[in-house]
């Protein structure tokens, strides 16, 4: 990989992490909000689904991937006990930390991995479409 494709890898990943980061604090703070609970996670689908479509190479996704599902965790807890007092912080961010992780694995890895794959096909079904090449349907 060269040094201008790590560029976007770190670009999406970046935003990636920052849309987790708010769907993982949205889930922290459920009790407050007043949309449902699916919304947060939508602005991370859409980073992945778009670095899907822009053609990265694989290993470029895996790193999209890990920026954001290693990121997230690390900058929700960070939004969630910056405005709290420094006493608290610790306990707070120790357990948003803990949170954020598990919802990391359990669902925005599944997550990322299918709409990085989706992002995939649809750059395939645009790439057919212009190509001209015929469809196959059984």
């Amino acid at each position: 990989m060269t040094i201008s494709g790590i560029y976007p890898v770190i670009l999406y990943g970046i935003v990636a992490a920052v849309g987790d980061a708010v769907a993982c604090a949205a889930v922290s703070l459920k009790s407050f909000l007043v949309v449902p609970i699916w919304v947060p996670f939508v602005p991370a689908a859409l980073a992945w689904i778009a670095a899907g479509i822009r053609g990265i190479k694989a290993e470029g996704l895996i790193g999209v991937g890990a920026i954001s599902l290693i990121g997230g965790p690390i900058l929700a807890a960070r939004m969630i006990s910056l405005p709290m007092s420094v006493d608290d912080r610790m306990a707070v961010g120790f357990s948003t930390i803990r949170q954020a992780l598990a919802i990391s694995l359990v669902v925005m890895l599944p997550l990322s991995i299918m709409c990085i794959l989706g992002g995939v096909m649809i750059r395939a079904s645009i790439a057919r479409g212009l190509s001209g090449l015929p469809r196959q349907d059984s």
